[in-house]
């Protein structure tokens, strides 16, 4: 069985493993994803806020609406107090006690406008940091994309001129040979194709990929046929 053909493959799969590794692991990959989850982040954020937002200003805009009809009822309970005489106590009582009870109720929404208004600024400011964090990312993010992708532009024609010299080879590799190198590979055992290695003057052969020893039935095959397959890793092993 040759491999010739199969270890020339390799090579150029290899190196192209290699240089597609070099990119997947830059740090300016790596920035990149740091930037997007960031600026990814703080817009949501943002769009948090801003509903946030909203409902604090419907809860003023109601409020407000409510303040402004207590102090409208208030000013007239008062002119009805004035108007009402001595004489009608009963009627001053009753006016006196819608008094005190809307004089309640118009502290409390002027207290819960106050507690609005702090949330407001506090909603206000978060939003201002966000935006700035945004900004601060998005600026990142395309920095960091600029000198990426000059990073990629300077390996793309070695990339394209190793994928095409890769891929006029497999039609001259035998089907079963190179379907076992595929699944190896797939399996994440790179190289799959390794050369044996020898101690005690050939009595002991082992697999330069996971490094232990064949078995004598796989030692036979080797000697006999100058390629076999590993005991234990099931990469495919030749003599030279």
């Amino acid at each position: 069985m040759n491999l010739d053909k199969l270890l020339e493959y390799q090579s150029a799969d290899l190196e192209l493993k290699f240089m597609q590794n070099e990119i997947d692991t830059h740090p300016l990959n790596g920035k990149l994803e740091k930037a997007r989850r960031e600026f990814d982040a703080a817009k949501a954020n943002l769009e948090a806020y801003e509903k946030t937002a909203q409902r604090i200003l419907e809860i003023n805009e109601q409020s407000g609406a409510y303040y402004g009809d207590g102090q409208k009822e208030f000013a007239e309970l008062q002119k009805a107090l004035k108007e009402c005489g001595d004489s009608d106590a009963d009627k001053r009582a009753a006016i006196v006690s819608k008094l005190e009870e809307l004089r309640a109720k118009v502290s409390k929404v002027e207290k819960a406008l106050g507690e609005n208004k702090k949330r407001s600024d506090d909603v206000i400011k978060a939003y201002q940091e966000s935006h700035d964090r945004g900004k601060k990312f998005r600026d990142i993010y395309y920095d960091a994309k600029k000198r990426f992708d000059a990073f990629k532009s300077e390996r793309e024609p070695k990339i394209a001129e190793l994928t095409k010299k890769r891929d006029a080879m497999r039609p001259n590799l035998d089907p079963g040979l190179f379907s076992a190198y595929k699944a190896l590979v797939d399996d994440g055992k790179t190289p799959a194709v390794v050369e044996s290695r020898t101690v005690d003057n050939g009595k002991t052969y082992s697999c330069k990929g996971c490094g232990l020893s064949l078995s004598q039935q796989s030692k036979g095959e080797l000697l006999e046929r100058g390629v076999c397959r590993c005991d234990n890793c099931r990469r495919i092993i030749y003599k030279k």
